[in-house]
């Protein structure tokens, strides 16, 4: 065999055993059991994001007191932007559905501390101190106003009701005495109809023979209803 013969026969073992080897390489290299399908993992490719419980945000809702005491206001001028009742309204004041205190006259803002009587059980009374903000007009506070100068004393501009009282000694509720068998009236009918004024005028005459003509609650009741 001549020398040209020999190196073709060498190339062509050498070529096949090359290709042959990746072949036997990949079959080794491959799984070739399910246990060792089953060991590989796989990565999550995109991070987690985190939680947070502060990611939001609201506007502010402006509270507090509107107008200060002295000022004038107007009629629809807002007092106190409050949640509850901090302050509580007083004459010439109106409340909102949301706290909120409106004026209904013109005049000028005032606040002040009484007592909020409530009455329980029993006969008993509950007073509780309480802030209150006022609208003083001249129709409403007339009292208030110095006749000859017309200057305004302030000590004068907190009117009484039924349930509010400048003082604590004021608020207490005096006991009455029991009313003697002879002297007992007894009640009417719900469908009678009473007259107002008359009504008015016994309720006011009882008061004055129990608790006298001096007591302030029989003056401020002939006051108000002008017996």
């Amino acid at each position: 065999m001549s020398l040209l013969a020999r190196l073709a026969v060498t190339a062509t073992g050498a070529g096949a055993s090359l290709l042959s080897r990746p072949t036997l390489l990949a079959s080794a290299a491959a799984p070739t059991t399910l246990a060792a399908a089953l060991a590989q993992k796989r990565w999550a490719t995109k991070r987690s994001g985190g939680s947070t419980k502060n990611g939001r945000d609201s506007h502010s809702k402006r509270l507090g007191l509107k107008k200060y005491g002295g000022q004038g206001v107007i009629p629809g001028n807002i007092l106190v932007r409050q949640r509850g009742t901090e302050f509580h309204a007083g004459p010439n004041v109106g409340i909102g559905k949301d706290h909120t205190l409106y004026a209904l006259k013109p005049g000028h803002v005032h606040f002040y501390r009484a007592y909020k009587v409530k009455t329980l059980a029993g006969g008993r009374t509950l007073a509780q101190e309480q802030q209150f903000v006022q609208v003083i007009h001249r129709d409403t506070h007339a009292v208030a106003f110095d006749a000859q100068s017309g200057r305004l004393d302030l000590s004068k501009a907190i009117l009484e009701s039924d349930t509010v009282r400048r003082t604590l000694e004021r608020a207490r509720t005096p006991t009455l005495p029991p009313t003697p068998a002879a002297e007992f009236v007894p009640r009417r009918r719900a469908f009678d109809k009473i007259n107002r004024v008359e009504f008015d005028e016994l309720v006011t005459e009882s008061w004055r023979e129990r608790l006298g003509g001096d007591h302030w609650m029989v003056k401020q009741r002939e006051e108000k209803f002008g017996h």
